[in-house]
């Protein structure tokens, strides 16, 4: 068995941005635009979760992907990693020699 990194791809998410009838722009994801975008390593980092009366109403995952320098990802958007759902939390970060998406996905 060999052990280490294998960079995989994640499928980024840019929602359209539609007018809500109020005159305000909101996310539209059922229209979002998608791309896969290969190259990337995931790092977990935290979960915790939200009890309300003493019953888990939800766990929130975080983390942070590795990938290409200067990625067509910006924030707002989101990203699939082996078929989960991540938001990202705050704008990418470019370092040497890629990018650095940090964010979180729930449960429940």
């Amino acid at each position: 068995m060999t052990w280490g990194w294998q960079p995989l791809p994640v499928t980024r998410l840019r929602p359209q941005m539609v007018d809500d009838g109020h005159g305000n722009q909101v996310p539209d994801w059922d229209a979002a635009e998608q791309a896969v975008i290969p190259g990337w390593l995931y790092a977990p980092s935290t979960s915790s979760q939200e009890d309300r009366d003493g019953r888990v109403q939800g766990v929130r995952y975080a983390g942070e992907f590795f990938g290409p320098a200067f990625a067509d990802v910006q924030a707002g958007d989101a990203v699939i990693y082996r078929e989960q759902r991540y938001r990202l939390v705050g704008a990418p970060q470019q370092w040497f020699p890629g990018t650095v998406l940090e964010v979180e996905r729930w449960d429940g």
